[in-house]
């Protein structure tokens, strides 16, 4: 299931280049991706730009240090350097704060876990509004 107002992302489209960064494989991302532009009304790759998509083989294991603070071993971390050459027109959303490596927590924006039995959740319009701003 995707988060309710999933549509409000094709508001950035006219003024940001939109990517997915996630932990998952190229084959779930692929039909994510699909998910996600089907529900916005767009075409697919009409929303997210392919040389932006990042899937599990572009993240890194986690540091010794999440593992003692009791993550699972087969948590990654998104370095965003490696991918980006200029990290001050990056920006990471996740809902988990270990996500972003050291040194680049300010191109992190932590959001919410979604509960999946909340149709209510307006988070996806709030987070636009906060963009345009």
């Amino acid at each position: 299931r995707l988060r309710p107002q999933i549509q409000a992302l094709t508001r950035l489209l006219p003024h940001f280049r939109l990517g997915i960064y996630t932990s998952s494989t190229v084959f779930t991302v692929a039909s994510v991706r699909n998910m996600i532009e089907g529900a916005a009304g767009v075409p697919q790759g009409a929303l997210f730009e392919p040389g932006l998509i990042l899937f599990r083989d572009h993240t890194c294991p986690i540091p010794v240090e999440h593992l003692q603070e009791g993550r699972d071993p087969w948590d990654t971390v998104k370095p965003l350097a490696r991918w980006f050459s200029m990290l001050d027109r990056v920006v990471l959303f996740d809902d988990d704060a270990f996500k972003s490596i050291a040194g680049e927590e300010r191109n992190m924006v932590l959001v919410p876990c979604w509960d999946q039995e909340d149709p209510t959740c307006s988070l996806l319009e709030h987070l636009v509004d906060t963009v345009h701003e």
